[in-house]
């Protein structure tokens, strides 16, 4: 194990300085002397070591949506009565305006275009938090039920 590591480190120092019909000849020559996969060896071989390489960690996607819209969309969550995101989001397409007009949300142009257009998921994902600080789970609504004749969720 340790020789081909030593072997491999010369091939590098090589591999490195190759055209790409040395880096092909290379390649053959070091895959017939370790039988390693070839893939695995340019990995190597261009300075990444093995499958440790690989988790390199998720890529994260910016934030579309910021502080200035949670906090406006919980305002709106609240005063149409915690209703869930599928049941928010017409509202929120509709209803925005008025709300500014009347004074009951204050919020900028542009975060009222966001609040415009964000999705029922996405609501749901962005109030997660608050349903559980609150103590809100589901609907809220309470069913008689005929068979044990008890309440249920």
């Amino acid at each position: 194990m340790h020789s081909r590591e030593q072997y491999l480190e010369e091939v590098r120092q090589e591999y490195v300085r190759a055209d790409k019909q040395g880096r092909s000849r290379l390649l053959n020559e070091a895959r017939r002397r370790t039988r390693l996969n070839r893939k695995y060896l340019i990995r190597i071989l261009n300075g990444t070591k093995g499958a440790d390489s690989q988790k390199l960690g998720r890529r994260t996607r910016s934030r579309s949506y910021g502080v200035a819209v949670l906090s406006s969309l919980v305002e709106v969550w609240e005063i149409f009565d915690y209703p869930r995101g599928q049941r928010l989001e017409p509202a929120l397409k509709q209803e925005v305006e008025r709300l500014r007009e009347f004074g009951e949300l204050r919020c900028s142009d542009e975060v009222a275009e966001q609040l415009r257009h964000i999705s029922g998921e996405t609501i749901d994902r962005l109030l997660a938090r608050e349903k559980q600080v609150r103590g809100l789970r589901g609907t809220g609504i309470l069913v008689y039920s005929v068979w044990t004749g008890s309440e249920c969720r």
